[in-house]
């Protein structure tokens, strides 16, 4: 194991407050205004606190609860975890910031981690809550998926430590390491050393992904939306509450998407993606083996044309095939349907034009096993929404 995803509180400031109050002159170290704190000063905390540390040894108390749990997870984990990389996720604040600065020296000189990253994460800031909850939360689980999205599925390579921070930071770190099947570890404020939290098998119900993709999207392409636009959907679904915030303003009623929607989201893109057919990196064929006149006049119209870029630009569709028209079947929409013609399962599709009738064709897939096919036709029609 090679990287350390962590939370970062400010222990490691709060454990030295009378540093603080003798430079700030704030004797309450919970009443201070760090926007109101200079760079001079902050510069004279952080060196001061490393001065003060500097003859300590890396597990005393003072130097925090991140300090002490990556101390514990070399001592108890090592070889399995190298300390190649540890990611260290910060609010964004002056304090939160300061902490990072601490924290990540004495990473390096005391403990010789390798290379140490600072993800800040927008909005958790305590001192406001409604930013905290609506934006800061869901901010977190993106940064965090981001991180663990470099590694394509091989979490063997990942620890997670929900240490430092507020508790909701600190639940929404450990659930997505259960929901990500990432071994987790946490120190109690009494022990001494770190315990695991292995990961439950848990799955998600992935179908309500595709079934309601519209709803998920609107709240996806929107901070907050007006309730009354997704009404249907949640009076129809009541599941669907669980993944939406909800916002009064100006007498209005809207929603948001959830940090718990966030987390759901990010899994379902990911676990869709990792089910479809592999990419193709050939040159892709269109083929007409339908010649008549009207067929031509909806293959060449600039509707038909946009949904056949649309396949096109599908990394696993490699060919088109048009071999059917029928004047009859105006007016109706066009759909996709897995075929099995010719036993060479593929999608079938029907494209509907309201004046000259249906065009019918095949898109071959690079597999085409029965659950790359499923998984492929749900893909399109979300992925296709606008077009079809």
């Amino acid at each position: 194991m090679r990287t350390l995803i962590s939370s970062c509180g400010t222990s490691v400031i709060s454990n030295s407050k009378e540093i603080v109050a003798e430079i700030t002159g704030e004797k309450n170290f919970f009443a201070i205004d760090w926007n109101k704190v200079t760079e001079e000063q902050i510069n004279e905390i952080e060196k001061r606190i490393l001065f003060k540390l500097e003859g300590l040894e890396v597990d005393n108390r003072l130097f925090g609860a991140e300090i002490n749990s990556i101390k514990s997870l070399m001592e108890h984990i090592s070889p399995s975890f190298s300390g190649e990389e540890v990611y260290l996720l910060v609010s964004d604040t002056k304090d939160g910031d300061l902490a990072y600065r601490i924290i990540k020296k004495i990473l390096k000189e005391k403990l010789g981690i390798k290379e140490v990253v600072k993800t800040e994460i927008e909005g958790l800031n305590p001192d406001r809550k409604y930013q905290f909850s609506k934006k800061g939360l869901r901010n977190l689980v993106k940064e965090m998926v981001n991180i663990i999205k470099k590694y394509n599925g091989y979490y063997d390579d990942i620890l997670i430590a929900p240490i430092g921070g507020f508790k909701a930071q600190i639940f929404m770190i450990g659930l997505i390491a259960q929901v990500f099947g990432i071994k987790s570890y946490y120190m109690f404020e009494k022990f001494d050393e770190v315990i695991p939290i292995l990961p439950l098998p848990i799955n998600f119900d992935y179908d309500l992904y595709y079934q309601y993709y519209t709803f998920f999207k609107k709240l996806m392409d929107n901070d907050i939306v007006e309730r009354n636009e997704l009404d249907n959907y949640l009076k129809k679904e009541k599941k669907l509450e669980y993944f939406v915030d909800s916002i009064r303003e100006d007498k209005k009623h809207y929603v948001s998407l959830s940090a718990m929607g966030e987390i759901y989201l990010e899994k379902a893109e990911l676990f869709r993606k990792s089910k479809l057919p592999k990419p193709f990196y050939g040159e892709k064929k269109f083929v007409e083996k339908n010649n008549e006149e009207h067929a031509r006049k909806i293959v060449e119209s600039p509707k038909f044309q946009k949904l056949k870029n649309a396949f096109m630009e599908v990394e696993y569709i490699t060919s088109i095939v048009i071999d059917y028209y029928n004047p009859q079947g105006k007016d109706r929409k066009t759909v996709l349907k897995i075929s099995g013609k010719n036993n060479e399962p593929a999608i079938k599709f029907e494209y509907y034009d309201n004046k000259l009738g249906i065009l019918g064709g095949v898109l071959f897939l690079t597999e085409n096993d029965s659950e790359k096919l499923d998984v492929a036709l749900k893909d399109l029609n979300i992925r296709l929404s606008d077009i079809l």
